[in-house]
């Protein structure tokens, strides 16, 4: 497992990430509201479908960071977002679309498939 936000050492199992990144310890009410959910999304599919212009990178129009060396990622069926930016990252991010971004799972869903 990688995760460039993470703490964890590299590499770690899958078990060992959710362990050690996500708290499970919350009241019971709160557990659906809260509870983590995960994209999962086959390698070929998201090399062919994700794209984005890097404007997430920027504040203000100034980059937070350098922006890496490397092109930006493109695909061949790139369309301006709401925000009119070429960028598909938020259809990642909102774990309501589903389909062809890959299949959301629940923490127990993600452990029973790959655990």
């Amino acid at each position: 497992m990688l995760d460039m936000d993470s703490r964890l050492p590299y590499s770690c199992t899958l078990e060992e990430y959710l362990d050690g990144t996500f708290n499970m310890q919350f009241a019971d009410e709160d557990k659906k509201k809260y509870a983590p959910v995960f994209r999962v999304v086959k390698a070929a599919t998201y090399v062919q479908t994700f794209y984005s212009d890097r404007m997430h990178m920027k504040q203000d129009g100034s980059w937070m960071a350098t922006p890496p060396f490397y092109s930006c990622i493109t695909t061949s069926n790139m369309k301006k977002n709401k925000k009119g930016h070429l960028s598909n990252l938020d259809d990642y991010i909102d774990m309501s679309k589903k389909g062809k971004l890959g299949e959301i799972c629940t923490m127990e869903k993600l452990r029973s498939k790959f655990g």
